[in-house]
């Protein structure tokens, strides 16, 4: 049985699980622990998980890699390192999906070295387990690694180890961090020479490389006209790279054509976004061009825009 551990006591506690939402027998625990992971309910499936080890019920490996995934997003350091003891004794840790969400805990545990161990002794690693491996290194800051692991991956023979629209979205920020647009430029030439370009995801992270590395009147605002399927990161960051870059009548007038096309919905234009754009007015010598804008901001708040 695992051991109890950091934050289990009061997590059972504040999040109790009614007993009609979970069956006695194998079938229905685990799927109520993956259910919990699924519906961000992390505390309840370390919980459900916990019982289930009471009972002396096994988990399946759908339901190890959902709590492993739970336990990192709670920081459930402790438990966490149980989960990966009890996954090498089960001969767990070889099914590449429990492999991945180790990977993605130790990261998120600031472990990024245990995290390459776990990987490195992977003996099938396709895009996903490059990707949270990549992830890792860049929310731990380590751009020039994240650099190299992308090229190591761009090597691999296997075709399904190659990079993807989520490699290119995870390696471009890291490209601006460090402001290299030369590195950015290699990865918008893979993404070219793939027909990665073209997917919103890929043409969101170049534009936001552009805008704030490159050149915005240009480079960026030929992206933006050729991502086909605009969403409000599209539109953001062509609007925060303007005004970056004391372009403020440009920002303006891209803001104007997003509420023009109606980008008023709960994914586009609202009034946080109206607000934060409201910064771009602190570069204007006219403050009465702020004031279009807030009374925009003003009327998506009151859901009276249309």
């Amino acid at each position: 049985m695992l051991p109890l551990v950091e934050g289990i006591h009061s997590t059972m506690h504040a999040h109790q699980v009614p007993d009609e939402m979970a069956e006695r027998g194998y079938r229905p625990q685990n799927a109520l622990i993956r259910s919990c992971m699924m519906n961000h309910q992390y505390s309840e499936a370390v919980v459900v998980f916990h019982r289930m080890r009471c009972t002396e019920l096994r988990p399946d490996w759908l339901a190890l890699a959902a709590v492993i995934k739970s336990s990192a997003v709670l920081l459930f350091h402790g438990f966490g390192r149980s989960l990966h003891g009890f996954a090498m004794k089960g001969a767990y840790a070889v099914i590449p999906a429990v492999a991945k969400a180790l990977i993605d805990m130790y990261a998120r545990f600031d472990a990024v070295h245990e995290s390459h161990q776990i990987f490195s002794e992977m003996d099938q690693k396709d895009s996903v387990s490059w990707n949270v491996l990549l992830s890792g290194y860049a929310r731990a800051q380590l751009n020039l690694q994240v650099i190299n692991l992308f090229h190591l991956m761009h090597a691999q023979k296997d075709e399904d180890a190659k990079p993807t629209a989520i490699t290119i979205a995870i390696v471009l920020p890291v490209c601006v961090k460090m402001r290299t647009l030369k590195a950015g430029q290699s990865v918008h030439a893979y993404a070219i020479r793939t027909g990665l370009e073209s997917e919103t995801l890929v043409g969101n992270a170049l534009l936001s490389m552009y805008a704030k590395c490159g050149n915005v009147v240009n480079d960026a605002q030929y992206l933006f006209d050729h991502i086909v399927r605009k969403d409000v990161i599209s539109w953001n960051s062509m609007i925060s790279g303007y005004s970056e870059q004391g372009f403020f009548a440009e920002a303006f007038l891209v803001f104007k054509q997003m509420v023009s096309r109606e980008f008023q919905d709960s994914q586009s234009c609202n009034s946080c976004h109206c607000s934060s754009h409201l910064c771009t007015c602190g570069g204007w010598r006219s403050p009465w061009k702020a004031g279009p804008l807030l009374c925009v901001a003003i009327r998506i708040r009151e859901g009276s825009l249309s």
